[in-house]
C-alpha cells in the first residue's frame, strides 16, 4: 500500500531458475569398405532440449579457442553434430559443450575408437590342422 516499504524491500520479485543443460553424447568410430578406413566417425547426441547449442574440440577439455565447430549453433534435430571424423591411430577423445538458453553449460567427453579394417596378421595366418594322433585306419 502507499507508504509502505518506502524502500522498496518489501515488493516481490521473481526469480526463474534455469538447469544446466543435460544431455548424452556418443562417438561412433569410422567403417570399413574392404581394408580401407573411411573419413565418417560420428559424434551423436541425444536426451537434449531443443533450443540448446553446442561446441566441440579436440581433447579431454574443452577447449573454446580451438572449437572444431566453429561458433555455437542449435543442435540438429537428429543429433548428429559431425559425421566426417577421420580414423584416428589411437583412441581419441572428443569434448562437446552444450549451452541452455541463458548460456549455462555443461561439458562431456566422448572417446572415438580406432577402426581395424581388414584381418590383422595375428588372426588371419593360413592356418593348417592336420591330426597327428588317434586310431590307424584300416588300409593305411
Amino acid at each position: 500500500g502507499t507508504g509502505q516499504c518506502a524502500d522498496f524491500s518489501c515488493r516481490p520479485f521473481i526469480v526463474e531458475e534455469d538447469t544446466l543443460p543435460t544431455f548424452k553424447a556418443v562417438a561412433i568410430p569410422v567403417t570399413c569398405v574392404g581394408n580401407v578406413a573411411q573419413t565418417n566417425g560420428q559424434i551423436v547426441l541425444s536426451e537434449f532440449k531443443a533450443g540448446y547449442t553446442y561446441q566441440y574440440s579436440l581433447g579431454s577439455t574443452f577447449n573454446a579457442s580451438a572449437t572444431l565447430s566453429g561458433a555455437a549453433k542449435a543442435i540438429p534435430v537428429g543429433g548428429v553434430i559431425v559425421s566426417n571424423l577421420v580414423n584416428p591411430v589411437t583412441t581419441q577423445n572428443y569434448t562437446i559443450r552444450v549451452y541452455n538458453s541463458n548460456g549455462c553449460y555443461t561439458d562431456v567427453t566422448v572417446l572415438l575408437t580406432p577402426t581395424v579394417c581388414g584381418c590383422p596378421a595375428s588372426v588371419c595366418v593360413p592356418l593348417v590342422i592336420r591330426q597327428t594322433k588317434g586310431p590307424k585306419r584300416a588300409g593305411h
